[in-house]
């Protein structure tokens, strides 16, 4: 059994004020318009593509990604370095 190109999950929520990008601002200069934040679009299809896989995993399993922070903050770190 494998996931093939075409295989389709869903899933469906309803937007509420509170799972806005304005909802979301954690400062005064984070003025952002009140549309599906970019976060809940991605928990959303990372929501479908778990249950797409569902079938796929042994009963308790869980899929996982793993993110270097190392990477991260060295691009972040070179980013902020001033110019020569």
């Amino acid at each position: 059994m494998a996931i093939e190109v075409g295989d389709t999950a869903e899933a469906e929520f309803v937007v509420a004020q509170s799972d806005t990008a304005e909802a979301l601002a954690i400062a005064p200069i984070d003025a952002f318009p009140a549309v599906f934040a970019t976060s809940r679009m991605v928990a959303l299809m990372e929501l479908a593509a778990a249950r797409l896989m569902k079938r796929l995993l042994q009963a308790a399993r869980h899929t996982r990604a793993v993110v270097s922070t190392d990477r991260l903050l060295a691009g972040a770190a070179q980013r902020r370095a001033p110019a020569a």
